[in-house]
């Protein structure tokens, strides 16, 4: 199980870095009016940053996925490894979060609040339980990776 959220999660980073890199790397095409140009190199720069992060942190989760599913040990730590970075990224999100204030948009009228603490809590929970799963389930799972003595038919 654990071994298919890795999976799952390493083919979504892979993507999802994919898009942040071909974001920056199309942003130079358009012209944007009215926009300082130390806004757009910022956000360029950072679509890089994040988009190479999440292509290296995907990598690594499929190489830990692979060696989940090849029950070899070092599956199992580089995937503790990971879950247990996602679990304290996660934290520092929520944490981040929280400290966001809610946004009142008024459109012709009526007033739409938006951002409140389950909303804003909610995209860090995700990840936080789905690693915390990963995390649990490869802890309590150590013995399925330990070799095992084969005994000779009598």
């Amino acid at each position: 199980f654990a071994g298919f959220l890795l999976l799952v999660a390493g083919v979504l980073a892979v993507m999802s870095g994919a898009a942040f890199l071909a974001v920056g790397g199309l942003a130079d095409q358009f012209r944007f009016q009215g926009i300082d140009a130390a806004i757009i190199d910022f956000v360029t720069t950072s679509s890089a940053i994040v988009g190479a992060v999440l292509v290296v942190a995907g990598i690594l989760e499929l190489l830990s996925s692979l060696g989940i599913f090849g029950h070899r040990t070092w599956g199992r730590l580089l995937g503790m490894f990971v879950s247990l970075v996602a679990i304290v990224g996660s934290i520092a999100a929520a944490v981040w979060a929280n400290g966001l204030g809610e946004v009142r948009l008024t459109w012709e009228g009526t007033t739409v609040i938006a951002g409140t603490m389950t909303e804003r809590l909610s995209i860090p929970a995700v990840p936080l339980v789905s690693y915390a799963i990963v995390l649990l389930c490869l802890l309590v799972g150590g013995a399925h990776f330990r070799l095992k003595e084969v005994q000779a038919d009598s």
